[in-house]
């Protein structure tokens, strides 16, 4: 999203696609794979998923915003 910064909301420079992949990717680690997921056999994963989304989100909001501060 950060080379499509300039170009508004939609397409054909727009940022919406990043957008909802971000959405995705941040509902996917705040909710865990699901019950067909090969890493549910891991009782450390299971027992903390909450957390380990928080900070898989946490985690990417600060690299975010460290590649807009490096590209600026």
């Amino acid at each position: 999203m950060a080379v499509k910064r300039g170009g508004g909301f939609f397409v054909p420079q727009g940022v919406e696609y990043g957008l909802l992949l971000a959405a995705g990717a941040a509902g996917l680690a705040l909710t865990g794979p699901g019950r067909l997921a090969v890493d549910r056999a891991l009782p450390v994963l299971r027992a903390h998923r909450l957390v380990y989304g928080v900070f898989a989100v946490a985690l990417a909001v600060v690299l975010a915003a460290l590649v807009l501060l490096v590209r600026d």
